[in-house]
C-alpha cells in the first residue's frame, strides 16, 4: 500500500500578508502530487491550519482544496475500484486521515478544525483510537493492511501521563504506524529543561513511528531498526539555520564570515511510504518528494564586536547582495532572507542607530524579509546577558497565560479537581457561565 505524509501545512499562517498563499499553493501541491504519484491514503500528522479557530476564509480555501483532491483522485481513477477499505468498510474515495496538531488543539467540549472538516466528509480525525487500512489485490486474492494508531497533540507535559496510560492499542494489521504531533527531547537545544517525550517513552509494537509539530525534517533511529520520521512542515513558518538553502554566518571561533550552501535536506518536502517494500527496509519503502513551489530561504547571520553602525550597514548589504545573487529553485516567487545582527557597538553608538528596515528597503522588490538586532553598546553587554538569562523559557501569550493562571489557582488553594487548562480555554472562550459551573 502506497501512504502519502504530508505534514503540517499550516493553512493560513501568514494571512494578510504577502505571503498568505503560500501554505495553500505548498500544501495542494503535495496533495494533489500525491495522488499522481498513486498513493492509496493520506496520512496528515497534524497541525494542517496554523489556528484552532481558523478565519472562515482560510476555512473555506482549505475545504476547496480538499474538495478538489477528492475530485481529481475520482477523475483519475474512474471506472475503477480502489479495493481500499477503512476498518472493513469499502471505500471510494480516496481516505485521508488526519490527527490534530498543536496549533489546532482545543477543549474537548470545543469543535478543532479537524473535526470540522470530518463533519464536512472530507477527512478522517483520528485521535487516541486506531485505525485499519486494507487494500484487496487486483486479482482479489490477496489482501494488504495498514493499522494507523492516531495520538493527536496534547500539552507536552501530559504527553507522557497519556502513553503511560495504557490507551495506545497496537491495531495489529501487516503494517502498523504510530502518529503523533510532539516535542521531542533529543531535538530540543541542550540546556533546556522541558518536560516533554522522550523517543524512550513511544510504545512498542509499532513497525513505523511519524511525528508532526516539528518543521525540518529528521529521520531517528530506534530499538529494532525501527524508524522515526519527521517530515518537516510543507511550508516556511520559522526561517531557521537548517531550512535554508544558503547559510551566511560569523564563525564565532575565527570572526570571519563564511557562506555554506545546504544540501537538499533543507527542502520542504512530503514522503511516500510504500509498506510492502518498508516491511523489508523501511529505507527502501520511504521516499521524499521535493515541493517545487516553495520560497528558497537564505540565512544570514551576522556577529559585530566594538563596530561601528557604518561598518555593520555596509557589512549587511554585502552579504544581503551576496546572498540574492544566488538563484532561486522557485523563480517564481521571491525568496526568503532571514537577517539577524548581534555583538556590540563602539562606545556611544546605540542599537537604534541601525536602521535595518531602511538599508533592506532597497532590496524589497527582490525578497521578503525579517530582521532582527541585538546590539548593544561593549559597556552594556553583561548587563543584557544577565537579563537573557532571565528568559530561558519563550512562551507564548496563551502559554503564559495559562502558567499565571495555574499559579494563581495554586496560591489559592483551589480544590484539586478542577483542571487548570479547562479553565483557561473557557476563559479564552469567552464562556463565562461554563467558568461558573465549573
Amino acid at each position: 500500500m502506497k501512504i502519502a505524509v504530508i505534514s503540517d501545512t499550516h493553512f493560513g499562517v501568514f494571512w494578510g500578508s504577502e505571503r498568505e498563499s503560500d501554505s495553500f499553493e505548498q500544501g495542494k501541491e503535495a496533495l494533489f502530487k500525491a495522488i499522481e504519484l498513486g498513493a492509496d491514503a493520506i496520512l496528515l500528522p497534524g497541525d494542517v491550519f496554523d489556528s484552532k479557530v481558523p478565519k472562515p476564509e482560510v476555512m473555506a480555501k482549505a475545504m476547496s482544496i480538499f474538495l478538489k483532491v477528492h475530485e481529481f483522485h475520482a477523475k483519475k481513477n474512474t471506472g475503477k475500484n480502489n479495493g481500499i477499505t477503512v476498518n472493513g468498510i469499502p471505500s471510494q474515495a480516496i481516505p485521508i486521515i488526519a490527527i490534530h496538531g498543536t496549533h489546532e488543539m482545543r477543549h474537548k467540549e470545543f469543535t478543532n478544525p479537524i473535526q470540522s472538516m470530518e463533519s464536512a466528509g472530507l477527512l478522517t480525525h483520528l485521535h487516541m483510537k486506531p485505525l485499519v487500512l486494507s487494500k484487496q489485490s487486483e486479482d482479489e486474492n490477496t489482501s494488504d493492511s495498514v493499522g494507523i494508531f492516531g495520538f493527536g497533540g496534547v500539552p507536552d507535559k501530559y504527553a507522557k501521563q497519556f502513553l503511560d496510560s495504557g490507551i495506545v492499542k497496537n491495531p495489529e494489521a501487516d503494517f502498523n504506524i504510530f502518529v503523533f504531533h510532539q516535542t521531542l527531547r533529543e531535538l530540543i537545544p541542550t540546556g533546556q529543561d522541558m518536560d516533554v517525550l522522550s523517543t524512550s517513552d513511544l510504545p512498542s509494537g509499532f513497525d513505523f513511528y511519524i511525528d508532526g509539530h516539528i518543521h525540518w525534517r529528521h529521520e531517528i533511529e530506534l530499538y529494532s531498526k525501527k524508524l522515526l520520521l519527521i517530515p518537516g512542515s510543507t511550508v516556511l513558518t520559522q526561517m531557521k539555520p537548517n531550512e535554508a538553502v544558503v547559510h551566511i554566518r560569523t564563525d564565532p571561533k575565527n570572526g570571519k564570515v563564511t557562506e555554506k550552501h545546504n544540501d537538499s535536506t533543507a527542502r520542504k518536502v512530503f514522503f511516500m511510504l510504500d509498506t510492502l517494500k518498508a516491511k523489508q527496509d523501511i529505507h527502501l519503502g520511504l521516499k521524499p518528494m521535493d515541493i517545487r513551489s516553495q520560497r528558497d530561504l537564505y540565512y544570514i547571520d551576522l556577529s559585530f564586536d566594538s563596530a561601528e553602525i557604518e561598518t555593520i550597514t555596509d557589512e549587511c548589504d554585502k552579504w544581503v547582495r551576496k546572498a540574492l545573487e544566488s538563484k532561486p529553485e522557485n523563480q517564481r516567487k521571491k525568496p526568503l532572507v532571514r537577517l539577524r545582527v548581534s555583538g556590540s557597538t563602539e562606545n556611544g553608538e546605540k542599537s537604534s542607530d541601525l536602521d535595518l528596515n531602511h538599508m533592506i528597503g532597497k532590496f524589497s522588490d527582490q525578497a521578503i524579509f525579517s530582521a532582527s538586532k541585538q546590539l548593544s553598546a561593549k559597556s552594556l553587554k553583561e548587563k543584557l546577558e544577565v537579563l537573557r538569562q532571565s528568559h530561558k523559557e519563550k512562551l507564548s501569550v496563551n502559554e503564559l497565560g495559562l502558567q499565571i493562571l495555574e499559579e494563581c489557582l495554586e496560591k489559592r488553594n483551589y480544590p484539586q479537581n478542577q483542571k487548570p487548562r479547562e479553565l483557561f480555554e473557557l476563559l479564552v472562550e469567552g464562556e463565562i457561565s461554563g467558568i461558573l459551573d465549573e
